[in-house]
Formats: structure tokens, C-alpha cells, sequence
């Protein structure tokens, strides 16, 4: 008589093992189908929570995430920055002004610059409104102006790399010159 096959003999030592368990011959026989199942006694496992997600970064290094939305009062969502005014003490009566800011995002000297700036300004003038680049800003590009009007205070254009005009500008000396033309 010829050995019987390994196959035969482990379905055989999992039926015996687990009669409750199905097996269907010439299937691989699984370490799952030759546990003994004490599912019934066994405490519950708790659910794995999903991971969170990261918030993405762009290319000009802003993060990407969604503020917290929560409504107010009035139907507006509390996590909204919007460049209309429609946030607290920016009604066309309470004089408050937006300054804008676009600076390129080839190099970190634009980035630094553009915060000492709108840090300047926000310490100058109390209530005032500075955003850097809300929308994409052009290649190689430095410019502060007023929302809504021409006038630009500093518009550096097409600069190449070692920034040279970006460098000779003295901030401490522009943060002056433009809270002299706004308050003046």
C-alpha cells in the first residue's frame, strides 16, 4: 500500500482538532483551520482606530489642513479666513485695512522678509489686516500693496537668484514708510 499523502493526513488532524471547522479537500490547510475556536470565551478584540491623516504640506510650505469648521451665530464658519471683511471689526466703518503681501516661494530670504514685515506692521498698527500670498504668487516676486487699490508700497519683479534688490531693501526702513502712508 502506498504512504498516504501529507495533505490527507493534516485534513484528517484538523478535523479531529476542530470538527467544527470546514475543510474542503485538496485546500491548504491553514494554522486558522487548526485552532481550536474559543471564540465564544474569548473576550472581544477592540477595533484599531484609524490613523490620521497628515496635513498635507504645498508647495510654498503652508499647510494644506482644513481648519476646525464650526458655525456661529450668524451662519458663518468660525475657522474661515476671508479676504471679503467679514470678520470682527472689519466693517467698512471701523477704518481697518488689508495689506497684502506676495512673495515668491523659490527662496526662504522672500519668506523671511515678508514675516518681519507683517510682523512690523501688526505691531505698528493695532487691527490691521496683513495676508501673505493668498493666491499663487508670480516667480521670483516681492510686493507689498493695499487691497483694493493700486498702489503698491515695494514691488520687486523677476528677481534671480543671489536676490541682490531683495537684499538691499531695508525692512526696518519700509515698515516705517508704509505705516507713514497708511496713517498719514
Amino acid at each position: 500500500m502506498a504512504p498516504s499523502s501529507k495533505l490527507t493526513k493534516e485534513v484528517e488532524s484538523a478535523n479531529q482538532v476542530n470538527p467544527t471547522a470546514e475543510i474542503v479537500p485538496g485546500r491548504r490547510v491553514t494554522r486558522s483551520l487548526t485552532r481550536p475556536s474559543d471564540s465564544a470565551s474569548a473576550p472581544p478584540q477592540p477595533q484599531p482606530q484609524p490613523r490620521k491623516k497628515k496635513a498635507r504640506k504645498t508647495k510654498g510650505g503652508e499647510e494644506n489642513a482644513k481648519p476646525s469648521e464650526t458655525k456661529d451665530a450668524d451662519g458663518s464658519k468660525e475657522g474661515d479666513v476671508g479676504l471679503s471683511g467679514s470678520g470682527p471689526g472689519s466693517g467698512s466703518g471701523s477704518g481697518s485695512r488689508t495689506i497684502i503681501i506676495e512673495r515668491s516661494t523659490i527662496c526662504s530670504r522672500f519668506k523671511t522678509r515678508a514675516e518681519r514685515v507683517k510682523e512690523g506692521l501688526e505691531k505698528a498698527i493695532p487691527g490691521i489686516n496683513v495676508i501673505i500670498n493668498p493666491e499663487k504668487p508670480r516667480k521670483g516676486i516681492f510686493e507689498i500693496r493695499e487691497e483694493g487699490k493700486e498702489e503698491k508700497f515695494i514691488s520687486l519683479e523677476d528677481t534671480k537668484r543671489p536676490f541682490n534688490r531683495l537684499q538691499e531693501v531695508d525692512i526696518e526702513q519700509l515698515i516705517t514708510e508704509i505705516v507713514a502712508k497708511l496713517q498719514g
